[in-house]
């Protein structure tokens, strides 16, 4: 998937993967990005949006209107660290937490990015959000609190 600004690339998204981390006390995914980069002017701005929806798109909000289960970072951010320069291709590894909200249904991987404040153009899609799969389903805590 490529991610552009006026028709120019700026990097594409080679693939990723969701795993669940059971055992906690809460649901966690552990995502891997992988990334090229085509423009690195561009891309070191860049910030990667991922939401966790329904199939077509719909999210839960929280109060405050953000997204109740979704994923921002700079691009090359790895524990909360930018490390500049980009290379030509790079993974992330993030973690994020399953929200009680979504717990036991069935939700999908959106990806998007931007730069400068607005959102990149995503090859092949009408929309700056591509869905690419669906997510694990995963329950609650597996050791409730007593």
């Amino acid at each position: 998937q490529t991610f552009s600004r006026g028709g120019k690339p700026v990097l594409e998204l080679l693939g990723y993967d969701l795993t669940p981390e059971t055992g906690l006390r809460i649901p966690w995914l552990r995502i891997r990005y992988r990334w090229r980069v085509l423009d690195r002017g561009l891309a070191a701005g860049t910030g990667i949006r991922i939401l966790f929806a329904e199939a077509e798109g719909s999210y839960a909000t929280r109060p405050d209107g953000v997204p109740e289960f979704h994923n921002n970072h700079p691009l090359g951010t790895i524990a909360g660290k930018r490390r500049p320069p980009l290379p030509d291709i790079l993974e992330e590894v993030q973690r994020v937490y399953y929200p009680p909200g979504q717990w036991g249904k069935s939700v999908y991987v959106w990806a998007g990015a931007i730069e400068g404040g607005e959102l990149l153009d995503a090859a092949g899609s009408e929309r700056p959000y591509v869905r690419l799969g669906e997510a694990p389903t995963m329950a609650g805590p597996e050791h409730p609190e007593r």
